[in-house]
């Protein structure tokens, strides 16, 4: 699982991330990650239970390249922006590897908006 906390300081909100392994994309950002607007104990690790009103469908914005984002360096270009579906400064977003989510846990805490790395 990667989990990832995000504020939004102003502007227009949105996760965007992928990681790969030599050339194959491992995993990115997509409608098929997970998003709360509350953070919950123990939200981050593996094994971690989402229960369906808590944790709902990440809503994808956009792919990456696109307005107002444009593209952001190496992050794969099939990845999509993503945010909770409810409007919120903070959300809490957690995506699986390959479909499973119980695997080894990887936090993100995103502190920065409209900056690239």
């Amino acid at each position: 699982v990667v989990a990832v906390q995000c504020t939004d300081s102003g502007g227009s909100a949105g996760i965007l991330l992928s990681v790969q392994c030599r050339d194959d994309v491992v995993f990115e950002t997509s409608g098929s990650w997970k998003c709360s607007t509350e953070s919950h104990v123990g939200w981050e690790k593996p094994g971690f239970l989402m229960y369906s009103t808590q944790w709902q469908a990440a809503k994808a914005i956009n792919k990456h390249g696109s307005p107002p984002w444009y593209t952001i360096g190496e992050i794969s270009s099939s990845a999509m922006w993503i945010w909770s579906e409810t409007a919120a400064t903070t959300v809490y977003c957690r995506g699986a590897v390959n479909g499973i989510y119980n695997m080894i846990g990887i936090f993100v805490l995103v502190k920065f908006d409209n900056k690239s790395l």
